[in-house]
């Protein structure tokens, strides 16, 4: 099982802030345990997804769902120090 450090960028989401609802994209780095990449990649996916954060702002319709894009990754050792996540950092689309 091999470490990976995920950098997604997450697009076409519809969020809510102080009560207003706007279209904003998102960057988050994971660190996920998978055999490879096409795993760690759906893995990271799947955690940001479905997250509390996520399910409390995210607006979306199933028919519109967010857009998950890989920006980077790379293998990583636990052990010294580079499995450092990130939170949302969103930007206005």
């Amino acid at each position: 099982m091999k470490t990976f450090k995920i950098l997604l960028d997450v697009r076409n989401v519809l969020a809510e802030f102080d009560g207003q609802v706007k279209r904003v994209g998102f960057f988050v780095t994971k660190i996920v345990d998978a055999p490879n990449l096409n795993l760690a990649f759906e893995a990271a996916k799947h955690e940001v997804l479905h997250s509390a954060e996520a399910q409390r702002i995210f607006k979306n319709a199933s028919d519109d769902p967010p857009q998950v894009v890989l920006e980077e990754h790379e293998a990583v050792n636990r052990a010294t120090g580079e499995d450092v996540e990130t939170g949302f950092l969103f930007y206005e689309e």
